[in-house]
């Protein structure tokens, strides 16, 4: 593939190999002219007048190929059906070089913005975050549409879309509600039981830690049989912080807890869950790495920020200081959807160094605690919804990556009717 630009900068070689190379094509850039022209391959041309043979592509976001994030107005269009941004004519009606680059990067949120309760960029705040745009994996859609017209063209062209995937994974932040706490937050625990009067939670309690009854977020059982049936690819993301007003998670240092994990890691990949209190502060970020790979016995290249707390560049740069490859957390805490337009895995840019960084990105799909905390879903809404978002990303040859909780499965806390959703989203996502 050769491409005709005047803008051929790190972003944008960056953003035509991200739209590209899961065709397995690879992109040349020139901004010699008559090469361009002499060129009988597959070939774009950025920003030029329509050259024959060529397909066109217009030059619309070419602010954003070099300098600081500055905010400016991004128009909306549609192209056969799929949402598209920076507007403008040509073979193709807009940008989709600047439209992948500004996702991708998530450019926007190094752009000032008023954050939720705890500081973070919500859907709300994104110029793209309107349900009709963000339930969709445009960036894929693209593609498949780019593919179509470059074999129309080039009916030779060497090109593969690739394999639809399926990840199911869980987040850790309590491993157990009643068993691991420590003499110290047991006790504190019933006072509170008491004085609420909360006699049913008194009652499970003392049912858990006498071993008369299973802890009700110990459903590690369940979610293992599940599993099994449908052979889904999963993972464990395991909270081991200190405890604050944000994480309260089983004490890292439980033999309950480190014996569950070990379990876990003999079936699953295990990787790290940050609590609030790392987020800032590389030190304990490492803390909480260190304790994860001393419990599993190997390296820690895979983490999710709890809460989703993710800031730009300081979450990557600090994750990448301290040796992880990939990273789980790109979605919305608000809104099921792709935070940035694809629901493939990407290698994270870093606007601020201006370069493309080792750091692999897996977006998230969906959430259970988004579906009913945040859009207040029933559990047969959640099941309607999560079969469109796999339908399309099945569609768009992308990956369905899942997010759940441990404490979700507990038929407790208001998650009665809720394990029947996880295992509709599993029936339906695997591979075909």
């Amino acid at each position: 593939m050769l491409i005709f630009t005047s803008h051929d900068t790190p972003r944008f070689r960056y953003a035509a190999n991200a739209l590209f190379s899961a065709l397995g094509v690879e992109c040349v850039f020139t901004t010699d002219e008559k090469e361009f022209m002499a060129f009988t391959g597959p070939r774009i041309a950025y920003g030029q007048n329509q050259v024959d043979g060529a397909i066109q592509v217009p030059a619309v976001a070419v602010a954003l190929w070099q300098g600081p994030a500055q905010p400016h107005e991004i128009s909306r269009g549609n192209w056969q059906g799929v949402p598209s941004l920076y507007t403008g004519h040509g073979t193709v009606p807009f940008d989709v070089f600047g439209a992948v680059f500004f996702l991708l990067s998530r450019y926007e949120e190094y752009w000032p913005f008023e954050g939720d309760k705890m500081g973070r960029f919500s859907s709300g705040n994104s110029v793209v975050g309107d349900a009709s745009f963000l339930q969709r994996p445009v960036i894929d859609e693209w593609r498949i549409l780019l593919c179509e017209l470059i074999q129309q063209r080039w009916p030779n062209s060497d090109m593969v879309l690739p394999a639809y995937q399926f990840v199911s994974t869980v987040d850790i932040d309590s491993a157990f509600a009643y068993i691991g706490k420590g003499m110290v937050r047991t006790v504190l625990a019933m006072a509170k039981d008491v004085v609420r009067r909360d006699w049913n939670n008194l009652k499970e309690r003392w049912a858990a830690l006498l071993a008369t009854k299973a802890d009700k977020y110990d459903t590690y059982a369940y979610m293992h049989d599940a599993l099994q049936c449908c052979g889904a690819h999963h993972m464990y993301f395991v909270q081991l912080s200190d405890w604050s007003e944000h994480d309260r998670n089983v004490h890292h240092s439980s033999k309950t807890l480190r014996q569950k994990i070990k379990e876990l890691h003999q079936k699953y990949a295990v990787g790290m869950h940050p609590g609030v209190r790392s987020h800032g502060s590389k030190a304990v970020l490492e803390e909480e790495k260190t304790r994860l790979e001393n419990i599993i016995s190997e390296a820690v290249r895979h983490s999710r920020q709890h809460y989703l707390m993710l800031k730009f560049p300081q979450t990557y740069r600090a994750l990448l200081e301290i040796g992880i490859t990939d990273d789980y957390t790109m979605g919305y805490a608000d809104q099921v959807g792709f935070r940035a337009g694809t629901s493939r895995p990407f290698a994270w840019y870093d606007v601020l160094e201006d370069k493309e960084t080792p750091l692999i990105v897996h977006p998230i799909a969906m959430m259970d605690t988004t579906m009913r905390k945040y859009m207040k879903l029933s559990p047969q809404e959640a099941t309607t919804l999560g079969r469109e978002i796999i339908q399309r990303i099945r569609q768009s040859n992308g990956q369905c990556l899942i997010l759940w909780h441990n404490e979700s499965f507990s038929e407790a806390d208001g998650w009665q009717g809720w394990r029947p959703v996880w295992e509709d989203q599993l029936a339906h996502g695997q591979n075909a």
